[in-house]
């Protein structure tokens, strides 16, 4: 097709585009296009590519579900590529089977959204709420800085449990909100891991040792209430001491570069095993000994994290 050059000023001149061309590749006004010298003497002009932003919309029924199941298809729904959520509902409250008692939807929402990093209401009508995430594909933040993150704070929990024990009432109301915070940066993980460009086995490791690092928060909450109830013994603290620095040195084994680490930590989670299985507690001792077990038996899944993280060069 011929086009007539045009005359812009006194050292430049230009060519219109055609309407057909331009409506193709959606050019606007201000976009800046690459124009190619070829080897010929020819111009090539060329695009530059602009991904369109795809927004995935989910949108739920309230009417009958619990305040349970609202929660955890929220959570569900943060965690996997829904970026928005229409909660639509025919009635102003909803039923909590755990109080035994009906809750406003608009505070439960709200508390919900709290507990999600960058899951907002954007929208509000008498029989729908519009939340939206953003956090997205294109500001995906550093997996293993979250990571670190996580384990960090599970140390911390840890460590603030041991220098609470002879003060346990005090701490003990703040065990919940130190919990969610926890949670809340489980669920960042999950839904960054499923944006994210890793192999599928690392993903798929990723997410099981974060479910299990999300259990162990839940776990620690339960150990809480048992030290509320029954007050620790000189041998259960050591004992708690004991397990919680093992949880360190598995962490520790996950990005340690000695090969040989690893059977330190085995032969210390087997020294642990057999002192529970030959140490004689008390039932309220064990009661909290017990909830701590747990901890001894996650060993397996951070060796096979460290594995494929090897694997991976990562």
């Amino acid at each position: 097709m011929q086009r007539k050059i045009i005359q812009q000023s006194r050292t430049s001149v230009g060519i219109s585009l055609p309407t057909k061309w331009v409506k193709k590749n959606n050019i606007k006004k201000g976009q800046e296009i690459d124009m190619i010298e070829e080897p010929t003497g020819s111009l090539t002009i060329k695009t530059k590519e602009t991904k369109p932003v795809v927004v995935s919309r989910y949108s739920l029924n309230l009417d009958d579900l619990s305040t349970f199941q609202v929660q955890r298809i929220i959570r569900g729904l943060y965690r996997s590529k829904i970026d928005e959520i229409t909660l639509n509902f025919s009635k102003p409250k909803i039923y909590n089977k755990k109080e035994k008692k009906y809750e406003d939807i608009y505070p439960l929402v709200e508390r919900l959204c709290r507990g999600l990093v960058g899951l907002e209401v954007i929208k509000k009508t008498e029989d729908s709420i519009i939340l939206q995430c953003f956090v997205s594909k294109d500001n995906i933040q550093n997996i293993e800085t979250i990571e670190r993150r996580i384990f960090l704070m599970i140390s911390d929990f840890m460590r603030k449990i041991m220098q609470n024990l002879d003060k346990f009432s005090e701490f003990n109301k703040k065990v919940y909100d130190i919990h969610d915070d926890i949670a809340k940066f489980c669920d960042l993980y999950r839904r960054n891991i499923v944006y994210s460009e890793l192999h599928i086995e690392v993903k798929v490791n990723k997410y099981l040792i974060i479910s299990l690092m999300d259990k162990l928060t839940d776990i620690l909450r339960h150990l809480c209430n048992e030290i509320q109830k029954n007050k620790p013994t000189t041998k259960v603290k050591n004992f708690l001491e004991e397990i919680f620095n093992f949880f360190d040195m598995q962490h520790k084994l996950l990005y340690s570069q000695d090969q040989s680490f690893i059977d330190e930590v085995v032969e210390k989670r087997n020294y642990l095993l057999n002192k529970i299985e030959n140490e004689k507690f008390t039932i309220s001792e064990y009661r909290i000994v017990s909830e701590s077990k747990f901890i001894l038996f996650l060993l397996n899944d951070f060796y096979d994290l460290k594995r494929v993280k090897e694997g991976e060069g990562g």
